[in-house]
């Protein structure tokens, strides 16, 4: 399995990236909301499970797709089991808050890949 990474502010942050194949580099996401806590419905290869995420972050990508980043703070077995395309950034507990904290409605986010 690939690392995954998010840079902000000169602050690397490991990250789960179940939306990987849906944000080529070079795709800008907007922040579009935030919450401390929030049920989110994630869908895994069988069905939509309502998992609790604290430290939010609502994206949208150009044509209006939702991504969400948040803490994982839900059973590892669900996350193993989402589905590629799901839209989900998985932060830990801590680098959500953080990244929850320094964000603001309008901000953009724009992919890249490293070698």
């Amino acid at each position: 399995m690939r690392l995954h990474t998010l840079t902000l502010a000169d602050r690397v942050l490991r990250v789960d990236l179940r939306a990987a194949g849906r944000l080529p580099p070079g795709t800008r996401l907007t922040v579009v909301a935030r919450s401390a806590g929030a049920v989110l419905p994630l869908k895994t290869r069988t069905e939509v499970r309502q998992v609790k995420v604290p430290y939010l972050v609502e994206l949208r990508t150009p044509d209006g797709e939702h991504v969400y980043a948040g803490a994982l703070a839900f059973d590892a077995k669900v996350l193993r089991s989402l589905s590629g395309d799901t839209g989900w950034v998985g932060l830990s507990a801590p680098d959500a808050e953080w990244l929850h904290d320094r964000l603001r409605d309008g901000d953009q986010i724009e992919t890249a890949a490293t070698r």
